[in-house]
């Protein structure tokens, strides 16, 4: 999806249509691009953290590949959930499907 003022970013929806994740904004399509291989590639290593935020909520932490590439998740109160989650994103970034649209007015 794209946002004039704001740049490209891109979201991870499950098979029901929960938001399974959210990106910050690129400035570019084709960085937004680099950014969802990246990410995808790091879910395929699963190179995922259980980490706690500084309410003391959990979260999962997703390394990427590259220096200091980062993605971070929801906070939940259970440290089950932040797992769940975590799953549930390696899960459905391996097979998403990737769709580039523009928004409309």
């Amino acid at each position: 999806s794209s946002d004039l003022d704001r740049g490209f970013f891109f979201t991870l929806y499950a098979n029901n249509g929960q938001i399974l994740y959210c990106s910050r904004y690129y400035a570019s399509e084709d960085s937004c691009e680099d950014a969802i291989t990246t990410f995808k590639k790091a879910c395929y290593l699963n190179n995922f953290f259980i980490d706690k935020d500084k309410f003391g909520n959990w979260r999962f932490v997703l390394k990427g590949t590259g220096a200091g590439i980062v993605y971070v998740g929801e906070s939940y109160g259970a440290k089950d959930s932040a797992i769940s989650a975590s799953e549930s994103v390696r899960k459905f970034a391996a097979t998403a499907k990737i769709v580039l649209a523009e928004d409309q007015d």
